[in-house]
């Protein structure tokens, strides 16, 4: 079985694939279209700029393939024990969270119950409920930092200031007609799509 035959690189046709580009950024950079003769112009240098980017990725296709299709070979052999890793890494962290706050509620209600003997007078029951409370000591290799989380359990009795606009409902409401929207501004504008022959 022969090894298929790898591209080769032309750096000069490299090179001139990228002046259609240089030239239009140098001519067109502070005009604006004035005729039609000017957009005529300023269209067919759209075209073959097109036309040069589609080569230069094809072109950079054909030389990254094998790249990548190694690449992808290489993950493949790493994938499954990376996702081991991660799965029994979030395992393992979530114990020694759910631990963490174990230990802590008890030693919460420990002081509670340390808190209300101290205010009946009982001394004996308040030290002991102050040795009963558990302790974690700090292990090797890990830290625990107290993080804040939420859940959004009713999304009506969020606070406006906290809650943003969802770009796409305001895309598919324009989409289906609508043109006012309170604390929206929409316009209309061109987008350009040029086929390339």
């Amino acid at each position: 079985m022969t090894e298929p035959k790898k591209p080769e690189l032309n750096h000069q046709e490299l090179s001139l694939a990228r002046v259609p580009a240089q030239r239009s950024l140098e001519f067109f950079k502070d005009k604006k279209l004035a005729s039609q003769e000017d957009l005529e112009t300023a269209t067919q240098a759209l075209n073959l700029v097109k036309k040069k980017a589609k080569w230069l990725e094809e072109t950079q296709a054909e030389f990254t393939k094998p790249h990548r299709q190694a690449e992808e070979v290489v993950r493949g052999w790493f994938r499954p024990g990376l996702q081991e890793c991660k799965q029994a890494e979030a395992l393992l962290k979530g114990l020694v969270s759910s631990y963490h706050l174990e230990v802590a509620r008890v030693a919460q209600a420990r002081m509670l119950e340390a808190s209300k003997a101290a205010q009946a007078g009982d001394g004996q029951a308040c030290v002991q409920a102050l040795a009963a409370a558990p302790t974690v000591e700090k292990t090797q290799g890990t830290s625990l930092k107290k993080v804040l989380k939420f859940e959004v359990t009713d999304p009506t009795a969020v606070p406006r200031e906290l809650c943003s606009p969802d770009a796409a409902k305001i895309q598919s409401a324009m989409t289906l007609g609508a043109r006012e929207i309170p604390g929206v501004r929409i316009w209309e504008d061109f987008q350009v799509a040029q086929r390339t022959y």
